[in-house]
């Protein structure tokens, strides 16, 4: 199985598609959850504060099996800060906050690859490395940070 979290309505072949849009709950999984082989969170773990991004990683961990895979994407605001920095125009206010549509659509963490690298290490993750999306969503975004671990 697996699971591609904060979803709405991009498909990721092969994937489970489960977001608080459509009424699934992202966090806690491990309630509904176990064995998985790989879980893809694109622009969702920084609609979590930082000291609760702490428990959800290690949520996302358990629900996974020896072997599985954790792919996350977030921004990176050290990139968005040089962007900016060289006079790009881009919306930085709902890439750093969210759009704020609507009461989920907030963000309440920035990350950097530093940050993001130590988080993913402290709930057991390992062989850290980059990643590129496979289809076209946010994880593409030339400001997105794409970091995969595995269990």
């Amino acid at each position: 199985m697996k699971l591609n979290l904060g979803a709405g309505a991009t498909v990721v072949p092969g994937f489970t598609n489960l977001d608080g849009a459509t009424g699934d709950s992202i966090y806690p999984l491990s309630l509904a959850y176990k064995d998985v082989d790989a879980i893809r969170a694109s622009h969702v773990l920084e609609h979590f504060g930082t000291q609760e991004s702490q428990l959800v990683l290690k949520d996302w961990v358990s629900c996974l099996k020896i072997g599985g895979t954790l792919a996350i994407a977030v921004p990176d605001f050290t990139v968005l800060i040089r962007f900016m920095n060289r006079g790009l125009e881009l919306p930085y206010e709902s890439y750093i906050m969210g759009g704020q549509t609507d009461e989920r659509d907030f963000h309440k963490s920035l990350w950097n690859e530093r940050k993001l690298r130590l988080f993913m290490e402290a709930v057991g993750l390992k062989n850290i490395h980059t990643w590129a999306s496979e289809i076209d969503d946010c994880a593409k975004y030339p400001f997105s940070l794409n970091l995969r671990g595995t269990k």
